[in-house]
């Protein structure tokens, strides 16, 4: 049980560096692409509860107003799942367009809810900044897909719930 504990915290804090590295240098967010990613994979409660503490820590460490990131996560988690209605976002072609879609969301939300409550407005926005978006969620849909791929090759064909190590 302490082995699994220290995991979990040496995990935390693998995931959380990171997220702030990649966040910082890149604008791309890792565990944004971990939630959707694990968005019907795994119980909400247990998915909201990690992305809650993600992102107050994101918040303190890059200085951004407290529940800003929270609050970008859950509306592009809600606009996803709102997309989820019509098709499905769980296999197939369309699930990376949904996934594209989402991840372009989240980084357009997220410019302009940090514009907002640092500066008090939306911000200027030009091509290399639309272009900058696109880019990072060809880039954060590769990741799902490259994510995607190594889950599938290590769950079992007869059980969902068993891995196998070949």
């Amino acid at each position: 049980m302490l082995l699994y504990i220290l995991l979990i915290i040496l995990l935390f804090l693998g995931i959380f560096f990171l997220e702030s590295f990649l966040l910082s240098m890149f604008g791309i967010s890792i565990v944004f692409v971990l939630c959707l990613f694990l968005f019907k994979k795994v119980n909400w409660k247990l998915l909201l509860l990690g992305t809650a503490l993600f992102s107050v820590f994101i918040d303190v460490v890059l200085n951004i107003p407290l529940g800003v990131t929270m609050l970008v996560y859950l509306l592009s988690i809600l606009i996803y799942n709102l997309l989820s209605f019509s098709l499905s976002t769980e296999t197939g072609f369309y699930s990376y367009i949904f996934k594209f879609v989402g991840f372009l969301l989240f980084y357009i939300a997220y410019f302009y809810a940090q514009n907002f409550f640092l500066i008090g407005n939306g911000g200027l926005v030009g091509w290399g900044q639309v272009w900058g978006w696109i880019l990072r969620a060809v880039v954060s849909v590769s990741v799902a897909f490259l994510l995607e791929r190594i889950f599938v090759r290590f769950r079992d064909g007869k059980s969902k719930s068993n891995l196998r190590f070949k």
